[in-house]
Parts: structure tokens; C-alpha cells; sequence
């Protein structure tokens, strides 16, 4: 007996991939649109911050965080040192950016020190971390900063 055509069996078939689960799958979108949420508040923040820091701080820091005759510069490998300049107000050395919040915070901007609210020097710092390359995976508070170490 001769048998003409072709049956596959299920056996023959490729397998098909499981199903994601449909909680695995509103996990993940949950935390996509959480991280994606915290993104959007960190740019928001340093936008802040940059604004901030052109009406506050950049005449005496310069446009571009490079530094004065008046004030030290605030990007690059000599941006927030460990230990502060000769004949600068800064006596604490900066081993975290909390240890910079703080400085800055009772300080800045230098002719009218504390005039800023919190959030607003969070956000300064923040634009300022951002330009030095740390990136941020929620917007800057103190606990936060503490956890951001410039100097070990």
C-alpha cells in the first residue's frame, strides 16, 4: 500500500514560545512608565537647576561653569575638590554632594547666601552633578546626595 501526500503531526511543528503571564507583563509596563516617570522628573529638575543657575549663579561662575577670577570653576576634573582652595570661604571638604549641598546651601549665591529654597539648590546641584556626567535615576534630595560619592 503506497500512501500519497503529507500529514505533520503536532510533533513535527516548531514549538511555540509560552505566553508571557499577563502580571509579568503590567509589571514590567508598570516599571517602564515608573522609570520613565523618574527620568522626566530628574530632566525636569536639572532644567531647573540649569535656570536657576544662569540667573544666581553664573556671573560669578560663568556661563559655562568654567570658573572666575571671583568663583571656582564647577565642571571638569577640577570641579568640586576634596579639599577647598587657598583663600576660598570653603572650609569642609566635599566627599559627597551632600557635603556640597550643604556648603552651598549656607552659602551661595555669595551676596545673598540662603536666599534659595531647598528644591532650589537641589535642582542647582543637580544641573551641576548632570554636567559633570552623574547621572541621576531620581530627581536629587538629600538622601540622595549623600549617596553620591565625589571623593572617597
Amino acid at each position: 500500500m503506497i500512501l500519497i501526500g503529507c500529514s505533520s503531526t503536532s510533533a513535527d511543528a516548531p514549538p511555540q514560545p509560552a505566553a508571557k503571564p499577563i502580571v509579568e507583563t503590567v509589571a514590567n509596563a508598570q516599571r517602564e512608565a515608573v522609570a520613565n516617570a523618574q527620568r522626566e522628573a530628574v530632566d525636569a529638575q536639572v532644567g531647573e537647576g540649569k535656570r536657576l543657575f544662569a540667573e544666581q549663579c553664573a556671573s560669578c561662575h560663568g556661563d559655562s561653569l568654567q570658573g572666575t577670577d571671583d568663583a571656582p570653576v564647577l565642571v571638569g576634573k577640577t570641579a568640586l575638590p576634596l579639599y577647598p582652595r587657598a583663600g576660598s570661604k570653603r572650609t569642609a571638604e566635599f566627599h559627597t554632594a551632600a557635603d556640597v549641598l550643604g556648603f552651598v546651601a549656607a552659602n551661595m549665591p555669595a551676596d545673598e547666601a540662603g536666599t534659595l529654597t531647598n528644591e532650589q539648590y537641589l535642582a542647582v546641584l543637580s544641573f551641576a552633578l548632570r554636567v559633570n556626567g552623574t547621572a541621576l535615576e531620581r530627581p536629587l534630595d538629600v538622601d540622595a546626595a549623600k549617596s553620591i560619592v565625589l571623593h572617597p
